[in-house]
């Protein structure tokens, strides 16, 4: 049986630090639909954009997915972050996506994400959606597109 080489103790924190960077740098890049940071994806990855659909995608059918109508050209997604931990290679956010449509309610997303990150990228991706609605929201949390400064 092939095993990858154990980490180090000492170098735990660090690595999970840098997990949760990577996972926000991605997440945080969904505020621009057709602008996503794929660079952080792993080209062999398997990557679900909610928990029901059965198929994984591979990075270029995820990109296609995504840029093929998700979204129309003048939306755009805000992203509230509650909160993000790992351990070792495994990242878990809970965040709010709200997308904003002109002329339309907003739709809110409540949604929980588990991540694989290994060697630099994210190696499994799923989205947990459990609950969602229309219409105003007001919620704490720090918003990505507050964060960048938009």
């Amino acid at each position: 049986m092939a095993r990858e080489a154990p980490i180090n103790p000492a170098d735990l924190f660090d690595m999970e630090k840098a997990n949760i960077r990577i996972v926000h740098d991605f997440i945080s890049s969904w505020i621009d639909p057709f602008n996503w940071n794929y660079s952080l994806l792993a080209e062999d990855g398997e990557f679900r954009s909610h928990d029901t659909v059965k198929k994984r995608m591979n990075k270029a059918e995820l990109k296609e997915y995504v840029e093929g109508g998700t979204l129309g050209d003048n939306d755009w997604v805000e992203i509230i972050f509650h909160e993000t931990f790992a351990k070792g290679t495994m990242v878990a956010s809970s965040r709010t996506d709200i997308v904003h449509s002109p002329g339309k309610n907003d739709r809110i997303f409540e949604i929980v994400s588990d991540l694989t990150v290994k060697k630099g990228k994210i190696v499994e991706w799923t989205d947990h959606v459990y609950a969602w609605s229309e219409g105003p929201m007001h919620q704490g949390g720090k918003s990505a597109r507050m964060a960048q400064g938009k």
